[in-house]
């Protein structure tokens, strides 16, 4: 009789580099003479490419080519990547005990004595050793370099050293699943997969995507952008973002020097006037970052889109242009992405209105109306119309369709590229301009809607920040006509409700047993009745008590104390405040 053992485990695919892009030591910008170094060799650059320029016909990909690569390279000269530090702990001492285990090992398999395995359990042990010595000794100057950070008040790197403290090693998924549930670990099916998944959710179905139709009315004098404008927008750049597809970051305008920015003016100004962008502006790169569940499988996956840092300039310049005609359109009601309007705002609202209910010993009904991807499937040719309706002027309607005209995308997994496909509906995921083009939007579709008063001195209240939208109503009546009117109105736009997502909720008064009801009917619509329901990050509940509040706020402080645990019982962190 034959006993075998087999020790078996499934292997891990060695997969490329996580990132060809290149991931600039922007740090160094903070040396005076560097920057002036990065300065003076951009400007060298953009001359010697530009004079080429002048004396050829202009065009936009001409102009952009010459400057995306004078500052590459002049990145690549003077700022360099930075190395990466992930495990630099592991030294010569963990490789050469790591070797002799290695070694002692392949010893033993080939003859399994006595004395051989004695030296490998001995060797085993003596690198296990030296690893845990080696990560402690990390992990002390990670505490030590945490305290100074909080000393000299540097938040961001504070916070990062923190974070490192709380998740430790995260695994990173190389495979993913297919539609039917299937494991799929070859690279080039993953990124098939991940470009089928974005290329679906990026893609809605819209009622008509033809071109809008241009209003030729009397319209005003648009002046073109000055110099000025594209410095403000350069200067509201913010650091430390990842780079498009063309490697560019916010960093480096900032420090480019005049000569950079004069010519990203003249870029601009050829856009304006062209209403052309260049064809790497259009691309974005899409990222996608876990959110909860299972890792394999796509759809617990969010994307991040990671736009040209060039492209935002402009984007900036042209919100700065319609913010006062949103302004002037947008109603109370709707407080996201607006200058002195927050989540408190309507937090406070809320609390408010149900207080009063109670108070005055009737019900409120609350309907949280979730639409399905609402910034991906709005319709592009809506947005257009809604600018027109609320008197954008129309040159800078056709300059925010040319933004959004042939946007196209591609997937980024670890240093892997999918193939581009087109994004026919929605707008621009990570662009500034997309919050204010969603609210005026939505705001068209409330146009009919009678959005004065509140819900204590008529029928039903319309809350909203951005696609976060709470219908409040004093009868279920009320609520079901305000429902019906939203939903109609918004469907010629593209948005959909989300049917298992939108929630009701009726608050009573304490004394009362609320009837209970599995789910409400609104039309077509059943919407399930919850007992609570998170609304901007506060817990609403149907007794309207606070406690319940204060109580999930009291645990994410336990949370948030039990993770950085490692932190505060640490003998290397200083007791006294320094």
């Amino acid at each position: 009789m034959v006993q075998v053992l087999f020790r078996h485990r499934i292997a891990n695919v060695k997969k490329a580099k996580r990132s060809n892009r290149p991931k600039w030591d922007v740090g160094k910008l903070k040396d005076e003479n560097v920057r002036k170094s990065f300065q003076l060799t951009v400007a060298e650059q953009i001359e010697r490419r530009e004079h080429d320029i002048d004396f050829k016909p202009v065009e936009v990909e001409s102009r952009w080519k010459a400057i995306k690569e004078s500052v590459v390279q002049a990145a690549k000269e003077v700022v360099g990547e930075k190395r990466g530090d992930r495990n630099d702990w592991f030294d010569e001492d963990c490789f050469h005990a790591l070797s002799l285990k290695n070694n002692a090992r392949a010893k033993k398999i080939q003859r399994e004595t006595r004395g051989n395995t004695q030296a490998y359990n001995d060797l085993r042990r003596k690198a296990n050793t030296v690893l845990r010595r080696k990560q402690r000794a990390n992990t002390n100057k990670k505490l030590e370099e945490t305290e100074k950070l909080a000393v000299e008040n540097e938040s961001r790197n504070l916070y990062r050293n923190v974070r490192w403290f709380q998740k430790g090693f995260q695994p990173r998924a190389d495979g993913c699943k297919d539609k039917d549930g299937r494991i799929i670990e070859d690279e080039g099916e993953v990124m098939e997969r991940w470009s089928e998944h974005f290329r679906e959710l990026l893609n809605k179905d819209t009622h008509s995507e033809s071109p809008a139709e241009a209003f030729f009315g009397p319209q005003p004098q648009i002046d073109e952008p000055s110099l000025n404008e594209v410095q403000n927008a350069i200067k509201k750049l913010k650091n430390n973002k990842s780079s498009g597809s063309d490697g560019i970051v916010a960093e480096f305008l900032k420090n480019g020097g005049e000569r950079l920015t004069e010519s990203l003016h003249a870029l601009i100004l050829l856009i304006w006037n062209q209403e052309k962008m260049p064809e790497e502006w259009c691309t974005s790169l899409v990222f996608p970052i876990h959110k909860k569940g299972d890792k394999m499988e796509c759809q617990n996956y969010r994307g991040i889109s990671l736009l040209a840092v060039t492209y935002k300039v402009l984007s900036l310049i042209l919100l700065e242009r319609i913010k006062g005609y949103a302004e002037e359109a947008l109603g109370v009601y709707q407080c996201g992405f607006r200058q002195n309007k927050s989540t408190t705002d309507q937090i406070f609202i809320l609390r408010q209105a149900a207080e009063k209910f109670v108070e005055h010993d009737t019900e409120l009904y609350l309907l949280f109306i979730d639409y399905q991807q609402a910034f991906d499937s709005l319709s592009r040719r809506g947005v257009m119309d809604a600018l027109r309706k609320d008197g954008v002027p129309e040159k800078l309607v056709r300059l925010i369709d040319t933004t959004l005209r042939g946007s196209m995308s591609q997937v980024l997994i670890g240093n892997k590229v999918g193939e581009p496909f087109t994004m026919n509906s929605g707008v621009r995921q990570g662009d500034s301009l997309s919050a204010t083009l969603f609210n005026l939007a939505l705001n068209e579709a409330v146009k009919g809607i009678d959005k004065k008063g509140t819900a204590i001195d008529k029928s039903w209240q319309l809350l909203a920040y951005a696609d976060d939208i709470a219908l409040m109503g004093r009868s279920l009546v009320a609520l079901r006509e305000a429902f019906e009117a939203l939903n109609e109105a918004g469907k010629p736009l593209g948005l959909k409700v989300n049917e298992m997502k939108t929630k009701f909720l009726k608050i009573s008064p304490s004394y009362r047993v609320p009837r209970v009801l599995q789910s409400v009917a609104f039309g077509p619509y059943k919407f399930e009745q919850v007992d609570s329901f998170t609304y901007l990050g506060t817990s609403v509940n149907s007794k309207n008590r606070v406690q319940d509040e204060i109580c999930s706020r009291i645990m994410a402080g336990n949370r948030a104390f039990y993770a950085n645990i490692k932190l505060f019982t640490s003998r290397l962190i200083s007791r006294s405040k320094s």
